[in-house]
Order: structure tokens, then C-alpha cells, then sequence
């Protein structure tokens, strides 16, 4: 699995929108350079651009800061929003995009398709099928999903042979779909979930969780610069960096995990095989009176 952090762009900002409503959204950065900066300096190597200013105006209007992106940190960027017409789609390709997301276009007369398909390496294509359920029938929408068309995805798709697909059920809220398993878990077992990270302030659960299990990066400086380049495009390089020694992350879980843990509660920890020992003497400073490796 590729993980590819995302960028919406909006009136200048990185938002979140709810279900697509323009008129719902929120600001999690005013740059979106920057933000790209930060997932570069991080070990990402792709990201997923969208200009939702231009899903409704029906132009590109933040493609020049997608380029920038692409150009200035060597990124490879997918970008999509408010592409209508082919040339658009040559110009984003020679000015630094690897992929170009392309929706709306798809359905503009009967020949774009196949324009789309002859003209273009596929591999840089992006089919983006956004769809919602009517009825009985997921249809396809289009315009920054504002439009809904007769037309199924699934037959669509059969109808047709595409590279690369992305498809978006825009009935759904992913954070909130998220949160409504989790809490559903909760309440189907006698087990009592906190899903988090250990740097959340976690004043509430003081003294209250029987167990804590934690996957925290554990490759030390020297070693992470020596892994192969299909490792570090596998993972971001904050899921693995740990460190000069590798245990950054570790001492700093051992060290809060008695904030919250119960008196006899147990904290099951991920770490590289060969520093079982050092872990070990972690946990007895930090006065774990049962330590196992």
C-alpha cells in the first residue's frame, strides 16, 4: 500500500470540505506550499492536489502553486480540479505534474474519452468516477460534485478499459464513518478503546486505560539513511525515523504511559529485534515493576 497525503485547495488554503459542500469547510493550513514542504520533509515522495476553485468555476486556478510544489521540492503530484479541456492537460504534464486527474472531461461529448485515451500515456491519466446511491443505482457526478448523471459507475466501468480509477462515494464522510466503527466497537465489546497518539494531551484518561500497545518509529538515524529507496518510498520517513539511537519515540512513550495506565496496567511495545535490551533497562528506570521481551 502507497499512502499519498492530500491537499485540497481552496480560496488560496488547504481545507477539509464535509461531503463536498463548498460551504462547509475547514482551514487546516493557509499555505498549501508549505504544507507540501512539510509532508516532503517527512519522506513523502507523492501528493494528491486538488483545486476545488476550480471544480467550480470550471477552470485551473491553483495549478501554477501545483506545479510549484512539484518543480521546487521534486514531488511527484497527481492534480485534478476544474480541467475541461485537453490542452489543459498537455500543459500541466510539461509544467512538472506526473498525474493528471481528470472527471468532468470524461462526459463532455462522446469523443473526449477517447481523446483522453489516445492522446495520452494512461499512466499519467487519473479517472476520477465520483458517484452517489439514487435509488437503487451509484450514479456518477460530476462538476466538483454538483451534478449527478443517469450514468452507473459499475456499467461505466465494465464499458471500458481505464488505467487508473479514483472512485469517491460522496455520501460519505470518511472522518465521521471512522469515528462511528470505532465508537460501534466500543460498544460491542467490554473493552473500553482510546484511539490516539501518545503526544495528545491525555489528562482524561489519567490512570484509567488497562492496556496501551504502541508501534512508535524505531530506525536510527544512521541506519534509515543506508535502507534501500523502495523502503523509504513504501513509507513516509516519520513512521520510521527514531532517532541518533533509534529510541527517541520509545523513551518518551515509556516515560508518559504511567500517566494513564493503570496501577498493574500493561504497555505492549514494537521494536527493532537488537534493542530488546535497552528497551528493557528503559522500562526499569522508569519503575515498570514486570518487564518482557
Amino acid at each position: 500500500m502507497k499512502i499519498i497525503p492530500a491537499i485540497d485547495i481552496q480560496n488560496g488554503s488547504c481545507v477539509r470540505l464535509v461531503k463536498g459542500d463548498f460551504n462547509q469547510s475547514t482551514t487546516y493550513n493557509n499555505s498549501p506550499y508549505n504544507q507540501a514542504k512539510f509532508f516532503f520533509e517527512n519522506g513523502f515522495n507523492h501528493i494528491h492536489i486538488i483545486d476545488l476553485d476550480g471544480t467550480q468555476v470550471g477552470e485551473k486556478i491553483n495549478a501554477d502553486i501545483a506545479s510549484k510544489i512539484a518543480n521546487d521540492l521534486g514531488l511527484k503530484v497527481q492534480f485534478g480540479g476544474g480541467i475541461r479541456e485537453i490542452h489543459d492537460i498537455d500543459r500541466l504534464l510539461n509544467n512538472g505534474i506526473s498525474k493528471v486527474i481528470v472527471g468532468t472531461i470524461i462526459f463532455k461529448d462522446k469523443d473526449s474519452l477517447q481523446s483522453l485515451k489516445s492522446n495520452f500515456d494512461q499512466n499519467q491519466i487519473i479517472y476520477a468516477l465520483d458517484f452517489k446511491k439514487v435509488e437503487d443505482i451509484y450514479c456518477v457526478c460530476t462538476h466538483g460534485w454538483q451534478e449527478e448523471t443517469n450514468i452507473d459507475i459499475f456499467d461505466f466501468i465494465d464499458k471500458h478499459e481505464f488505467k487508473n480509477i479514483l472512485a469517491t462515494d460522496i455520501d460519505k464522510d470518511v472522518l465521521k464513518v471512522a469515528n462511528e466503527n470505532f465508537m460501534n466497537s466500543c460498544k460491542q465489546s467490554n473493552l473500553k478503546f482510546y484511539c490516539g497518539n501518545w503526544w495528545t494531551p491525555l489528562e482524561s484518561f489519567k490512570g484509567k486505560l488497562d492496556l496501551a500497545i504502541a508501534n512508535p518509529p524505531y530506525i536510527p538515524n544512521d541506519i534509515y539513511e543506508k535502507l534501500p529507496k523502495e523502503v523509504k518510498d513504501f513509507e513516509p520517513k516519520i513512521a520510521l525515523l527514531g532517532g541518533e539511537d533509534g529510541l527517541t519515540n520509545i523513551r518518551e512513550i515509556i516515560q508518559k504511559a504511567p500517566l494513564f495506565l493503570r496501577e498493574n496496567g500493561w504497555l505492549i511495545l514494537e521494536n527493532h529485534f537488537d534493542q530488546g535490551e535497552k528497551v528493557k533497562q528503559i522500562f526499569i528506570e522508569h519503575k515498570f515493576k514486570s518487564v518482557e521481551t
